[in-house]
């Protein structure tokens, strides 16, 4: 039997390409670094679970190559933003082990890749954008400011990166005000490019086409008709015809010499359609295009694995495809937050005919019982490791977690907080000059570098006698911190994560006898009172010799 490794994974995307391919006759395997319900499906052969690439992305390749090496594959897929980011660094090397399929050439890519990029060529053919300012530096933000329109999109020049042996993720936000705008780009700027665009109301479709050397060979619009905060769990198939996008389209994939499947996203408001991005790689509403009679999975296996042609211009049948599980999860989440039965009385209603042929729930119990039952049993083990997760942190006795550095030694001090950009920074900065005698370094446990700190942190900090303008941050470095004498902390969720990222327990301590609380996002005022019990606790945790 073929068989094939879908590298990375994802609960919808994976789980629905790997269906089908199994249905095809291909044996699934899956190498993954998230620990999620898919493993529990009966199309999958074997789920083979390992440490995450975000932190170290090279040793990551190598157990990859090393399994390649010791099982044979016939082919690979990446499933994610993530795998995909892996196999383009990595071509050559992965490719000399097993045929990567799914994957565009260098060029090609960088319009899925680089929003901007995709912005640019679309103007070439006639397809619409937001109004959209490219920011590449903190002077570009300042030169631009009067193009700006508030409330905007804020968004990163790509969604995720792989660059100095990590993993980059960047999110999209929404925002209402300018201050908010230079706090976006100062934590982001020095690693991708930021977009900012006008606000476009209305909804959201995706045109989803497989194609070769830039033809289209099969296409289907899905509409979605339900979502909560972005995310779409209830979309009907629509014929391209119903929007005029066809021949636009056509000439985007044409220009760009796309091959394999690919989502290109657009907004639409009233008549008219904007670019959002093109998604280069399986999207989790994937279901739909086999429900509609378009089986993409396979489609993509034949043409890029068995080297065969597939039918072309398939006809597309309407249908609408809802994912149960995470509707349901997303109304009960709606109840608690608005406090209204508003939503969950919507969602009921787009239940009127679910007894038709057309109407389709694609985590059906009946299909996969493993999978399903695991989703189910995922979202209360989640919830449950929150709860436990919370009384953990408030179980910690700050009291019990406190030390005086002995003035008489030269050590070396670490602060440590979330990010590194708003309380370790400066209290790493204002140590170094308030007792120069020990050696001193600061880091978050997010996996990021080279954030700068917020506007109001770096003010805050001024009015206090320390600089914190040219501060890039440092995330976990196990080297560097298993050198450090004393590891101190802000606040009891800091003191779990340096649990759980291994640092030695007997060296973390509390900066005070209370918790500083966070100051990320708030004024000016709030970072100043953040930054006085740092300077207080300081002088009584490293008193000088």
């Amino acid at each position: 039997m073929p068989n094939i490794l879908i590298l990375g994974s994802s609960t919808k995307s994976a789980m629905y390409v790997a269906k089908q391919l199994s249905r095809y006759g291909v044996e699934v395997n899956i190498y993954a670094w998230l620990d999620l319900p898919i493993k529990h499906s009966k199309y999958i052969h074997k789920y083979l679970l390992v440490e995450s690439p975000d932190r170290d992305v090279a040793t990551f390749k190598s157990g990859l190559i090393n399994y390649l090496k010791l099982n044979q594959m016939d082919c690979l897929l990446p499933i994610n933003d993530q795998a995909l980011e892996i196999c383009k660094l990595y071509y050559s090397e992965i490719s000399a082990q097993v045929k990567i399929i799914g994957v565009n050439n260098s060029f090609t890519d960088e319009y899925a890749h680089s929003k901007y990029e995709l912005i640019k060529v679309c103007e070439t053919v006639g397809i619409s954008s937001p109004k959209t300012s490219l920011i590449a530096s903190l002077h570009d933000l300042e030169t631009k400011r009067n193009e700006f329109t508030f409330p905007c999109i804020i968004k990163p020049g790509s969604s995720s990166m792989l660059k100095d042996n990590r993993l980059y993720y960047f999110k999209v936000k929404r925002i209402k005000q300018y201050e908010q705008l230079v706090d976006y780009v100062r934590e982001n700027i020095n690693n991708v490019n930021v977009l900012v665009q006008e606000l476009i109301p209305g909804y959201g479709i995706g045109y989803n086409i497989i194609a070769k050397n830039g033809e289209v060979l099969n296409e289907y619009i899905h509409r979605r008709i339900f979502e909560y905060e972005g995310e779409s769990t209830y979309r009907e198939s629509v014929q391209v015809s119903e929007y005029p996008l066809r021949e636009k389209v056509h000439a985007l994939i044409k220009k760009i010499n796309w091959n394999g499947v690919a989502m290109v996203e657009f907004r639409i408001d009233k008549s008219d359609a904007y670019i959002m991005e093109i998604n280069g790689r399986f999207w989790g509403s994937i279901e739909v295009s086999v429900r509609c009679g378009l089986n993409y999975p396979v489609q993509l296996y034949e043409l890029q694995y068995l080297n065969k042609d597939v039918p072309k211009g398939l006809p597309v049948k309407y249908v609408r495809v809802r994912n149960l599980k995470e509707e349901i999860v997303n109304n009960i989440r709606a109840i608690v937050q608005q406090r209204s039965l508003k939503t969950f009385f919507t969602w009921l209603a787009t239940f009127k005919g679910a007894l038709n042929s057309n109407e389709i729930i694609e985590d059906n119990i009946f299909d996969d019982p493993g999978f399903v039952l695991s989703s189910y049993y995922d979202v209360l083990a989640r919830n449950a490791k929150r709860v436990i997760e919370i009384l953990q942190v408030r179980n910690v006795s700050v009291r019990k977690h406190q030390t005086v550095v002995p003035a008489a030694k030269n050590c070396i001090i670490a602060f440590a907080c979330h990010g590194n950009i708003c309380r370790s920074p400066f209290a790493e900065y204002f140590a170094r000059k308030f007792n120069p005698q020990h050696q001193y370094f600061s880091f978050g446990s997010f996996n990021s570098e080279n954030r700068m700190s917020p506007a109001n942190a770096v003010t805050a900090a001024e009015k206090l006698g320390v600089d914190l303008s040219a501060f890039l941050s440092s995330t976990y470095s196990p080297a560097k911190v298993a050198e450090a004498d004393y590891v101190f902390v802000m606040d009891r969720k800091n003191f779990i994560d340096m649990k759980n990222l291994g640092v030695d327990e007997k060296k973390v301590f509390f900066m005070d006898e209370a918790e500083i609380a966070d100051p990320y996002g708030k004024t000016v005022d709030e970072f100043t009172s953040a930054y006085h019990q740092i300077i207080s606790s300081i002088q009584k945790r490293i008193p000088l010799a």
